[in-house]
């Protein structure tokens, strides 16, 4: 074979190679590569009560996010918790979505508007693997639409309510195990059961209690205080329910946003 039709080859090949490694990487549609690059310049992208988000990245189909968690066996949150559980963290990442910046969010609008998805890589401390969660552009759409009409403080108590999912159910003591977190239009909640085989719930003492939530939230603020904040600033009050797991019956530990007024 002559040098010169090697030569010719050999150019193609590299270019085909070239092409290749570029398509894996940068997406074709400019709409979409702009977009990558505005969340590029925002990183790290910091999701809260889960990590940052350090590097972004392309498919073919859906922009990538890939982030890392630090996994604590006491406080239960790991990739398997969340990968296992796809539609509470397909909830968890939208509102997150909400809760970014206005550049970001641009960028996401801009992704959702080319029929392209978002792709969340999750690994972990303790894990061997990654944990995926999958947004379609419907997905990103309607968390966009989500954010117009909510406000940070909503989110935030939005994102602790989801987050302590991923974690419960968690035993507290001996008698009771914490089962939920709720956030409605005028309360956030944390959900018991509790054994009361041999405690009358329905005999509480519920002015005491009252103090006793109060003073433990005093004692707590460093882990509580945005739940407080939030509370206060969207008009909600911080409740704690306690569910009988013999009898059902329901007692509940109101706090005010007065009550919190005095923390």
């Amino acid at each position: 074979m002559k040098k010169e039709s090697i030569a010719v080859i050999f150019c193609f090949l590299s270019l085909t190679i070239v092409s290749c490694f570029s398509t894996n990487n940068v997406p074709q549609n400019k709409v979409v590569a702009d977009a990558m690059m505005s969340l590029k310049e925002a990183l790290p992208i910091h999701l809260e009560g889960l990590g940052n988000v350090n590097e972004v990245d392309y498919d073919g189909n859906s922009v990538i996010f890939r982030m890392w968690i630090q996994e604590d066996d006491s406080y239960g949150l790991n990739v398997s918790k969340i990968s296992s559980n796809q539609a509470l963290a397909r909830k968890i990442i939208s509102a997150q979505i909400g809760m970014m910046d206005i550049n970001a969010k641009e960028a996401i609008k801009s992704i959702a508007g080319q029929s392209f998805g978002l792709k969340v890589l999750i690994g972990g401390s303790n894990s061997s693997r990654d944990g995926v969660i999958n947004l379609s552009s419907d997905d990103l759409k309607l968390a966009l639409a989500n954010a117009q009409i909510k406000s940070a403080d909503d989110f935030s108590l939005e994102m602790v309510a989801m987050t302590t999912r991923l974690i419960l159910p968690a035993r507290v003591d001996q008698i009771t195990t914490w089962t939920d977190t709720r956030l409605t239009e005028t309360t956030f909640e944390y959900v018991y059961r509790i054994d009361d085989a041999n405690i009358n719930l329905a005999n509480a003492d519920m002015e005491m209690l009252k103090q006793e939530k109060l003073m433990m939230l005093t004692q707590n603020m460093d882990v509580m205080s945005k739940v407080v904040r939030c509370c206060k600033s969207t008009h909600r009050n911080l409740v704690y329910k306690y569910i009988g797991n013999n009898t059902n019956k329901i007692i509940a530990v109101v706090l005010t946003p007065m009550d919190l007024d005095n923390l």
